[in-house]
C-alpha cells in the first residue's frame, strides 16, 4: 500500500524484501512486524504524528490509500484494523486541532491585520485534499479564489461533489494562472508536490509575481529557493511553534490517544474492525 499525505510518503508491503515502487524510499528507515506496523499507520490516520497534531486531512488520506488494497490480503487486514483503531482514537481523546492547516492563513492575516483594505485574490496551487480544504476555508475571506492545478477537469467534479452549495473557486492551469490572473494583488498559497520543468516554471512566474501579497508555501520542500519578505515556509519563522503553541491541548490527548492504539493492539483479543 502506498500512503502519500501533505508530509510523508510511506510503502507498506507484506514482503520484507520488498523493494518499494518509490525509488527515493528504498534504503529509508523501516518497521517490521505487524502489531508494529499497525500501531503506526492507526497512529498516523488518527494524526498523533502529524506536523499538526490531529490534522483533519490525514485520516481521509489513509482512507483513501488503503481502498485501493485487496480486503482478504495481509496489508488489507492491517488497514482495517489500523482505521477502526484511529477512529475510536480520534472520537474518545477528542483528537482535532484548534488550529489546523486550513486556518493558518486566515490567523495569519488577522493577526497581521491583514483583513481590512482591498479584498484581494488568493491563488493556490495544488489540487489535493490540502488545497481543496485551503479554498474552501477561505471562501468568505477573498474576492476570488483561484486553484491552479495540472488536471482542472478533475478537480472541478471533485469541488462540485464536496460544495454543499458553498461558492465555487475558479479551477485553471498553471500556464492560464500565470498570464490571467497575477495582473491585480493577490495572496499566495503553495501546496503541491513535484511538477515537470514547464509546470514549474509557469509556477514560478506566478510565485515572483510584483503583485504577490503573502505567500505562505506548505510544500515539504520550500519552493522558493530564496525567501522574499513576504515568503514564509510553513517550517519558517517559528510558525509551527506558534501553532502548536496554539494546539498544545491537543498534543497532550494526542499522546494518550498514541499509548493507547499501541496498548489495544499489545494486550487486547479484541477483533478491530471498520463499523
Amino acid at each position: 500500500m502506498f500512503l502519500h499525505t501533505c508530509h510523508r510518503i510511506e510503502w507498506y508491503t507484506e514482503k520484507a524484501d520488498a523493494y518499494s515502487p518509490i525509488a527515493e524510499l528504498n534504503g529509508a528507515s523501516e518497521i517490521f512486524g505487524r502489531i508494529n506496523v499497525t500501531a503506526r499507520l492507526g497512529q498516523i490516520a488518527a494524526g498523533v504524528k502529524s506536523l499538526i497534531v490531529g490534522d483533519h486531512l490525514v485520516f481521509q488520506q489513509v482512507l483513501e490509500s488503503g481502498h485501493r488494497v485487496a480486503e482478504n490480503s495481509a496489508i488489507g487486514s492491517v488497514f482495517s484494523t489500523a482505521i477502526a483503531l484511529a477512529s475510536e482514537a480520534r472520537h474518545r481523546f477528542d483528537i482535532a486541532p484548534i488550529v489546523d492547516y486550513s486556518d493558518i492563513l486566515g490567523v495569519l492575516r488577522v493577526a497581521n491585520n491583514e483583513t481590512s483594505g482591498p479584498v484581494k485574490r488568493l491563488i493556490i496551487i495544488g489540487g489535493g485534499m490540502l488545497a481543496q480544504s485551503i479554498a474552501v476555508a477561505s471562501g468568505s475571506s477573498y474576492g476570488e479564489v483561484v486553484i491552479v492545478t495540472r488536471n482542472p477537469t478533475r478537480l472541478r467534479r471533485s469541488l462540485i461533489a464536496r460544495a454543499n452549495g458553498r461558492p465555487q473557486p475558479f479551477v485553471t492551469t498553471a500556464r492560464n494562472a500565470a498570464e490571467a490572473y497575477t495582473d491585480l494583488p493577490f495572496d499566495l498559497v503553495i501546496a503541491t508536490t513535484s511538477a515537470n520543468e514547464t509546470y514549474l516554471n509557469n509556477l514560478s512566474a506566478i510565485a515572483n509575481s510584483a503583485n504577490v501579497g503573502r505567500a505562505l508555501d506548505y510544500s515539504a520542500t520550500p519552493f522558493l529557493p530564496v525567501a522574499t519578505p513576504n515568503y514564509l515556509h510553513i517550517s519558517s519563522d517559528g510558525i509551527m511553534q506558534w501553532v502548536s503553541e496554539l494546539n498544545r491541548p491537543v498534543q497532550v490527548r494526542a499522546a494518550y490517544a498514541a499509548a493507547w492504539i499501541a496498548e489495544q493492539l499489545a494486550h487486547s483479543n479484541r477483533k478491530w474492525v471498520i463499523s
